[in-house]
């Protein structure tokens, strides 16, 4: 009970924005009681995170496979279960010492690693690891959105998209490989310059464990200076994540220029996204992670300006696909997103032949097929 209070709150509101106190109150008991069981809140993150993580690893080792229907299915209705899972995974799990991290990593390994070796089976050639990596994305994708369906229906799509995550042909026929951004040049404006050294500390570290003196390091500056530019970190994140949206709707704007219909406009969208983040890695983790420490009114700006990407995506999918009612499309939305922004931030996929390119067929085969 306490466990599954904490999961609820940190996918709700973030690791930094919860307390014990907050967590013993939705469990219904005292704080002393809560210190009587665990230790600290990391420990809560870690043991919260592992039993999620433990329990899909568990359901499907349980039910032993052999071959990937069975196991997407098994996976479907386990992480069906558990839809806090990809916030967790993507967000939270970044706040665990390297320790913690390795522990509750085994099992999320076990699961794609079986993924990995039924899906060689089935489709060799290709590229099982970005495969099983695009199926968890369609399992964990409602996470990132409130479009509901009735449990069993949900279930049922989920495993429809992650079987044509599967069946995607992966030829890998081109060389493009998302590039680290460059670092041996910075910008000559000093609030640009900035900006990029903090974009890299709140990718990687979160940006509630970065302090405004770590950010004056990154570009040899005293935190003094930077509040001449940035009256507040707030101020700082709310700057990036502005200049990120902007960029977003300037290619979505280019993508939809150069289309003759919806369908190619939605692949040139997928196109557009994928190159974005492919060169900027470390912007879009802060995209999909920090929009809740965004200080209002811009959260709400922000929020609004987001939303209005993705309704773009909501529409050209359903110009695309008109047979399709609203909230399939908004799965499938979702579910290609999730594609893109777990397979991209994930570094060991960067060297795979032709990543680029399959990273874009994967997410247009879920939103065409």
């Amino acid at each position: 009970m306490i466990l599954r209070a904490a999961a609820d709150l940190f996918a709700a509101h973030g690791y930094h924005n919860v307390n014990t106190e907050d967590i013993a109150a939705a469990a219904g008991i005292g704080a002393s009681a809560l210190y009587r069981h665990f230790r600290n809140k990391h420990e809560l993150l870690e043991l919260a995170l592992a039993s999620e993580f433990q329990a899909v690893s568990s359901a499907l080792a349980e039910a032993a496979p052999r071959d990937i229907d069975s196991a997407i299915a098994v996976l479907a209705r386990a992480f069906g279960g558990r839809p806090r899972m990809g916030l967790l995974w993507s967000r939270e799990s970044r706040h665990l010492d390297d320790p913690a991290k390795q522990r509750i990593r085994r099992p999320f390994f076990e699961v794609r690693g079986t993924l990995e070796g039924l899906i060689r089976e089935r489709t060799p050639g290709g590229d099982p690891e970005l495969t099983a990596m695009a199926v968890i994305a369609v399992l964990t994708s409602p996470a990132y959105h409130q479009t509901t369906l009735p449990p069993d229906r949900m279930i049922a799509l989920l495993i429809e998209l992650s079987m044509i995550a599967v069946a995607t042909p992966l030829t890998g026929h081109d060389s493009a490989r998302p590039q680290p951004e460059p670092d041996g040049v910075t910008s000559s404006s000093r609030p640009s310059a900035i900006m990029a050294a903090a974009t890299r500390l709140f990718s990687v570290r979160g940006y509630q464990t970065v302090t405004m003196q770590d950010i004056g390091a990154a570009v040899g500056a005293t935190s003094a200076s930077l509040y001449r530019h940035f009256p507040t970190k707030g101020d700082l994140l709310t700057a990036i994540m502005t200049r990120a949206t902007e960029a977003l709707h300037v290619g979505l704007a280019d993508a939809l220029a150069g289309a003759a219909s919806p369908r190619e406009a939605l692949r040139a969208t997928v196109t557009a996204y994928v190159s974005f983040a492919t060169r900027h890695r470390d912007l879009l983790g802060v995209l999909v992670t920090e929009l809740p420490n965004i200080p209002e009114p811009d959260r709400r700006r922000l929020r609004a300006a987001q939303r209005e990407y993705v309704s773009e995506w909501f529409a050209l999918q359903a110009a695309a696909r008109p047979e399709q009612d609203r909230a399939v499309t908004r799965f499938r939305v979702h579910a290609a997103l999730a594609i893109v922004n777990d397979a991209v931030r994930t570094t060991r996929l960067s060297s795979h032949p032709g990543v680029v390119r399959n990273i874009v067929d994967l997410a247009v085969s879920v939103l065409e097929n």
